[in-house]
């Protein structure tokens, strides 16, 4: 009898485990940014970038510089109409340092639109419709530049439509390039610009507590070869740009926000500064390691 019983039960228990399942199976959830005012959100980043340079033809041995970043930006939520939200970016902070494999670190100086106020217009899936610097008013700011705060190192669109625990969908993803210009400028880096990607975005899992749900999203995505100016070389000079990332992020109803996050990404550079030698041409490759977290 008692084991007819247990058998009962443990069918039971199968059952109720099916369906519970297949219950969550058919739960959608939906991203979106929404701050409420008053909010105040200080994220810190840290990236850790490798970058190789080669020669070709004959440049001999690959030259490798190490580089770290230390930056703060803190987020301010003004206004809303509809589903467009004004908010403020205040890079506040950044501490840059390089050094060539095995030498003496040395301190690096900012580039041109690192630090300052940012003022954005963003629709509820991180859209940039607009974003200008306040102190510099004719420096717009790109996507990739946004990207810094907003995604712990690269801007990425939430979905459209609400989505179950492993489903994916196409983001637009931004990838800002001015780190990589203090450290590699007299290669030919330019300064500023940014990579895309149509990135494949996954919910992988969801953590629902009393006041705030958390979404785990992955995200992969090669970038798109872009031609951009180099900063050496003269006018005639370019680089070709592309590269890949793939990247683990926590979102965060409470603070509607990217609350931690690490990113991997490689970037390849391939700088021509002289057309009149159609081979010469410089290989560069930055391996770059992010990691963003809230802090209160």
């Amino acid at each position: 009898m008692l084991r007819r019983v247990l058998t009962l039960l443990s069918a039971v228990c199968v059952l109720a485990t099916s369906a519970s399942e297949r219950a969550g199976a058919q739960v959608s959830y939906s991203l979106r940014y929404a701050p409420r005012a008053p909010i105040r959100i200080h994220t810190i980043s840290r990236s850790d970038i490798l970058m190789t340079v080669t020669q070709e033809p004959g440049g001999g041995a690959p030259l490798s510089v190490e580089a770290s970043r230390l930056e703060g930006m803190t987020q301010f939520f003004d206004a809303q109409a509809d589903d467009r939200y004004l908010v403020e970016l205040h890079y506040d902070s950044l501490r840059a340092r390089l050094r060539p494999v095995g030498g003496a670190w040395r301190d690096v100086m900012a580039e041109a639109g690192e630090l300052g106020l940012v003022r954005a217009v963003l629709t509820d899936r991180l859209e940039v419709l607009e974003a200008e610097f306040v102190d510099m008013p004719h420096l717009q700011a790109t996507n990739g530049q946004m990207a810094r705060g907003l995604g712990g190192g690269h801007l990425l669109t939430l979905p459209e439509t609400p989505i179950p625990v492993g489903a994916s969908w196409t983001a637009d993803l931004s990838y800002p390039l001015n780190a990589f210009a203090a450290i590699g400028r007299e290669d030919g880096v330019p300064v500023g610009g940014e990579l895309r990607s149509e990135a494949t975005a996954t919910l992988d899992s969801v953590v629902t507590r009393p006041a705030d749900t958390l979404y785990y999203v992955t995200a992969r995505g090669n970038f798109m070869s872009t031609v951009l100016p180099a900063s050496a070389g003269g006018e005639s000079a370019s680089v070709t740009a592309g590269g890949s990332l793939a990247a683990m992020m926590v979102w965060s109803t409470a603070w509607s926000a990217f609350v931690s996050g690490a990113t991997r990404a490689v970037i390849l550079m391939d700088i021509r500064s002289d057309p009149a030698d159609g081979n010469a041409v410089t290989h560069v490759r930055f391996d770059v390691t992010t990691l963003s977290q809230v802090r209160m």
